[in-house]
């Protein structure tokens, strides 16, 4: 597999600062901003060739499986998955 489409995070974090978009998850954000924020997150996000599809994974959170990358919204799946992804890591530095 390549990783020629992986999310670069500090670019990732400078469009969303360009675009002036808030990166709170939320249910119905647009896919290019939730693939942003799980840069942001430290997650891996792989394309996968010839099938138009993106999957994510983190060391954390396991891998939230494939997602459409020809949509333009976040699945549901998706965002709950950051979430849980985003909690573990808030737990992990807390403690």
């Amino acid at each position: 597999m390549s990783t020629s489409g992986a999310v670069d995070p500090a670019r990732a974090a400078r469009d969303s600062a360009l675009h002036g978009r808030p990166t709170r998850l939320h249910q119905g954000m647009n896919l290019r901003d939730c693939l942003a924020e799980a840069a942001r997150l430290g997650a891996r996000v792989e394309h996968i060739r010839r099938t138009g599809e993106i999957r994510l994974t983190h060391s954390r959170g396991g891998c939230s499986g494939a997602v459409n990358a020809r949509r333009k919204d976040a699945p549901r799946k998706l965002v709950v998955w950051l979430r849980a992804l985003e909690r573990a890591i808030a737990n992990r530095i807390a403690a």
